[in-house]
């Protein structure tokens, strides 16, 4: 259990807009749950977008505030029995191995069982009564898994800004949330952030890239590069509507063709690949970076064998780390442009990968290494996405938004 901290001991600023965020996403909730209980399943997808663009706003907040904690070479918010003293707030983490990853993974999979479950409402009987009881559950778990996942944010940045002194992580992590608000949550609202000229701001080697140069969220999942929600009906963004699109969007591996569930490379944004996937075709470099065995690791505890019965009782024989990974190498690697072929679940995908050791002038860069949360916000949109179109196929919503 975490103890949350006392409201009148954070500055009310803080208080408001963190207030407002999960209030907002409890209010999507609600909505969606309203909406397919009347029969406006298209409403209902439309809410369900809304709420995953708040939590790939968290997710990103959480992304940017591991960066800092990378860059000072700091094990951020993973360090077991953190205990903070900000100010004058108190947040204590009462179990050892609290990791946001598992929290962000559980976010995520109870959101997809839930779209799975609304998949079936229109079924009668003793199956809809087991199904609403399904629901509840899984609506608390929810808003459960999320207020977790706001206190470990708003903890890690409180940790930069007390032990570290630095105040940019908790100004942008408000910052963030705050504009989300401000926009009302709209997936279709531009993200990108201008120059004075108009152009697109370049990256910086200390921000980032997953965020760099958006207001909020993730630069790949932003409508300028993922294109407008295909769920808006019109009058629709002219210059959103010439973005090359993939709809729906596949969950699985350019190459391999198995699901990619965790960091990975893409280019653009519905193109993805494994990071040991993407591999030169005349030396076989991966772009994978191995990951190094920390020493001072913490033993395994108690929580952590309760977490792996759970898994074995999920039916999960997968073991996913919780351990931060390096990105990947994409810089070390390019495509060939003439071996570029359109494909419908992928769009433009090349078949000819080089390290730049093997490279040529018929080649160019644009992979781009993709965190774990973000990834996780892909995904989400990917099943969304599908039951939209599953919904389509039994005439439940209409062939076209509009």
């Amino acid at each position: 259990m975490l103890i949350p901290p006392s409201p009148e001991l954070i500055d009310q600023p803080t208080v408001s807009v963190l207030s407002a965020f999960e209030e907002s996403s409890a209010a999507c909730i609600s909505d969606m749950l309203r909406q397919v209980s009347n029969g406006q399943y298209l409403d209902a997808i439309r809410m369900a977008e809304k709420f995953i663009l708040h939590v790939e706003v968290l997710f990103g907040a959480i992304d940017d505030l591991e960066h800092h904690f990378a860059g000072n070479g700091l094990k951020g918010m993973r360090t077991p029995h953190l205990r903070l003293v900000c100010l004058k707030v108190v947040i204590h983490l009462l179990f050892s191995g609290m990791s946001h990853v598992r929290e962000a993974r559980m976010l995520c999979r109870k959101t997809v069982d839930l779209f799975t479950l609304l998949s079936h409402t229109q079924e009668t009987g003793a199956r809809r009564m087991g199904m609403t009881q399904e629901l509840l559950a899984l609506v608390t778990g929810l808003a459960h898994y999320l207020k977790i996942l706001i206190r470990i944010a708003l903890t890690g940045a409180l940790k930069l800004e007390r032990d570290y002194d630095a105040h940019e992580p908790m100004t942008s992590f408000l910052d963030k949330l705050h504009m989300l608000a401000i926009q009302g949550a709209n997936p279709s609202a531009k993200r990108m952030i201008k120059g004075s000229n108009g152009e697109t701001l370049a990256s910086s080697r200390s921000s980032n890239i997953s965020t760099e140069g958006v207001t909020y969220g993730f630069r790949s999942l932003a409508p300028e590069f993922a294109g407008e929600s295909p769920f808006m009906a019109a009058p629709r963004d002219p210059s959103l509507a010439i973005v090359p699109t993939v709809n729906p969007p596949s969950d699985l591996c350019v190459k391999c063709n198995q699901t990619v569930e965790e960091d990975c490379v893409r280019l653009g944004t519905y193109q993805r690949w494994h990071s040991s996937c993407i591999q030169c075709v005349t030396c076989g470099k991966v772009s994978a970076v191995p990951l190094s065995k920390d020493a001072n690791s913490p033993r395994p505890d108690d929580r952590d064998k309760e977490r792996e019965r759970d898994r074995e009782k999920e039916g999960s024989s997968s073991k996913p780390s919780t351990q931060r990974r390096p990105p990947a190498n994409v810089t070390f690697f390019v495509y060939e442009t003439d071996s570029v072929k359109d494909t419908t679940a992928f769009g433009p995908v090349p078949n000819v990968i080089c390290c730049v050791d093997h490279a040529h002038n018929g080649c160019r860069s644009g992979f781009q290494s993709v965190s774990r949360l973000e990834q996780y916000a892909f995904l989400l949109n990917v099943a969304l996405r599908r039951l939209y179109t599953l919904l389509k196929k039994r005439g439940v919503v209409p062939a076209s938004p509009g």
